[in-house]
């Protein structure tokens, strides 16, 4: 992320925090206006090329249809310097998801629900494949994850993975679901961790991997289990690109590579 885009984003996040009336319907709105951006070269080039009241008016134009609240996150951000039209779409992304885990009365049972679909895809080498931007067009996955999660899932979680499958960007199907938990996390203020198990832990036991959690990262996070035999004991803490592995797998797996030098 370029200097220009962590000020913007800063400056848009901001400007999210103070908008009166922001709900899902806000956040389903920056949503699509990343994905009418991000399907247009022709308008990115437009958007970074006008400046002053013809800027204005373009927006008019081609967001006429934004309600107030989303209008007010939209023009925060178009009207920054971005350090690419790449990251700006992605910063539209992430307000739009924001703007959905703030108007949410659970952001927990959200994040939990989109890391849910994620280990879904995951035992699901024909579900992975349809979802993937390689196959089928933006609106037909979308479609696909609609129908799979109908009764399933929230609205929120719902609406998020859909656009994500949209819109990847270049991403795999696990990683749009992590990037979509963490950013609903964070925007009530948690991180995002999976801890990976043998077998489930107790309350006690995830409570004190909470506290250590806590200590590190200096913040609160949102913890989720995965049982996975394979690791055979111990556990395995992902929190964002960092993976502590503690699990006897992993052990065994250093001591065989120590063995054979």
């Amino acid at each position: 992320m370029g200097s220009a885009t962590r000020t913007a984003l800063a400056g848009a996040r901001e400007v999210l925090a103070a908008t009166p009336g922001l709900d899902r319907a806000a956040g389903e709105q920056l949503l699509a206006a990343a994905r009418l951006i991000g399907s247009s070269h022709g308008l990115q080039s437009a958007l970074s090329a006008a400046d002053g009241t013809a800027a204005t008016a373009m927006r008019d134009r081609v967001f006429a249809e934004l309600g107030v609240p989303a209008r007010a996150v939209l023009e925060a951000a178009l009207s920054a310097s971005w350090s690419s039209p790449a990251e700006l779409i992605a910063g539209i992304e992430e307000l739009g998801i924001r703007a959905i885990a703030l108007s949410s009365d659970d952001a927990d049972a959200v994040a939990r629900e989109l890391d849910g679909v994620g280990q879904l895809v995951a035992g699901s080498a024909e579900l992975e494949l349809a979802l993937s931007g390689t196959r089928g067009t933006p609106a037909a996955r979308g479609a696909l994850v609609e129908s799979l999660l109908a009764g399933r899932a929230s609205g929120e979680a719902t609406t998020i993975m859909s656009h994500l499958v949209r819109q990847p960007r270049g991403r795999r199907v696990g990683e749009l679901v992590r990037t979509g938990a963490e950013l609903v996390a964070d925007a009530v203020g948690k991180g995002f961790a999976t801890i990976t198990v043998a077998a489930t832990l107790s309350d006690a036991q995830l409570a004190n991997v909470a506290e250590t959690v806590r200590e590190r990262y200096g913040r609160e996070h949102l913890l989720v289990q995965v049982v996975d035999p394979a690791i055979l004991g111990g556990a395995r803490i992902q929190v964002g690109h960092e993976v502590i592995d503690g699990s006897i797998a992993a052990r065994l797996t250093d001591l065989t590579l120590q063995l054979a030098r």
